[in-house]
């Protein structure tokens, strides 16, 4: 009987001081995202419950927590992180970026996610401009944004464009968005000039609660753009990309008169030059006269891309520098019109 008496104070024991490893006890560590930089500001909850804190400016944090509790790390911009806490006081975190860039919205002063946007504002990222041969972003942007209406009255390369957002909103004033680079406000020009591949993201803003801080200027939308720039404590990086092709016009599926067959057309019609001429006639004056006016007035349109930028960081500094060079050239060979005129 006292064996068994004894057996049970230890299981009784054992279990006593479970529990008491099971008290709180205050976790510190450091926040950092995947360059090793603090992060300022992550929050820190105990999955499942309220309670919480975030880093500080140097990315430290302190909670309390019991062992085998979940602590999940959340910030915009990045993954969110788990960790489940077990003997350990100290636990310093690696926050990963997120990928989906096209997640954080730009909304003036501030960035949010979809998820969290009430605002009628769509983004694309810079996976959108890669790679395409377009002369400019606007070319780019056709097609890709709900409600953007950008339209051409040439089709010469070069040729200006008209940007319409949410309507026409006047009948005399400008009835373009406005342009915001980098934070600074912008004509019409220096947008179509920007080089689509040193743009990180555009953000579109719709809805009048998405442009009430820029006032009456944001009356017909805003477009906020935000270039490429170098990442701190990155190595010396080259990107070079070359891009060359071919402008034809579509193939003219009609059969077309020579010249002796379009006199001898009009002879039968009793008009035009081959009224008034007789068969000899003909022979003799259609015998070397045709001319393909199509290849006389078009060519093969070539279209040259090349771009070359440089990126680098230190701890405190960060550096993007890009050169472009663009020439097209369209199929319609304006400068023979010259003997015409």
């Amino acid at each position: 009987m006292r064996t068994k008496f004894s057996g049970f104070l230890t299981l009784l024991l054992a279990f006593v001081v479970q529990i008491t490893f099971a008290q709180e006890k205050t976790v510190s560590g450091t926040v950092t995202d995947d360059e090793g930089l603090p992060l300022p500001g992550v929050n820190i909850l105990i999955k499942d419950t309220s309670t919480g804190t975030q880093s500080d400016f140097d990315g430290n944090y302190s909670i309390k927590v019991e062992e085998g509790k979940t602590l999940v790390f959340s910030y915009v911009g990045f993954s969110d992180q788990e960790v489940i806490i077990g003997t350990s006081n100290n636990y310093n975190i690696s926050m990963n970026s997120d990928n989906e860039l096209d997640e954080v919205v730009v909304t003036a002063y501030k960035t949010t996610t979809k998820k969290r946007s009430t605002q009628a504002v769509t983004t694309i990222t810079a996976e959108t401009f890669e790679d395409r041969p377009n002369a400019s972003l606007l070319q780019s942007m056709q097609g890709q944004i709900p409600g953007l209406n950008i339209s051409s009255s040439s089709g010469q390369p070069g040729a200006g464009s008209t940007i319409i957002l949410r309507g026409v909103g006047s009948i005399n004033g400008n009835v373009e968005p406005l342009i915001i680079i980098d934070g600074v406000p912008v004509d019409e020009d220096n947008f179509r000039s920007l080089n689509p591949n040193d743009i990180e993201s555009v953000s579109v803003l719709k809805d009048a609660s998405a442009t009430s801080i820029y006032g009456n200027r944001g009356a017909n939308g805003v477009i906020i753009i935000n270039t490429k720039r170098g990442q701190f404590n990155e190595k010396l990086t080259f990107q070079y990309s070359a891009q060359y092709g071919f402008t034809e016009l579509q193939n003219l599926n009609l059969e077309l008169m020579n010249s002796r067959e379009k006199l001898q057309f009009q002879k039968s019609l009793d008009q035009g030059t081959g009224a008034t001429l007789s068969d000899a006639e003909i022979i003799a004056l259609s015998g070397n006269t045709n001319t393909y006016w199509e290849d006389f007035f078009f060519r093969t349109g070539t279209t040259n891309n090349q771009n070359l930028s440089i990126s680098s960081g230190s701890e405190n500094t960060n550096n993007f520098t890009s050169i472009g060079y663009f020439e097209q050239e369209g199929t319609f060979i304006a400068s023979d019109l010259k003997r015409f005129t």
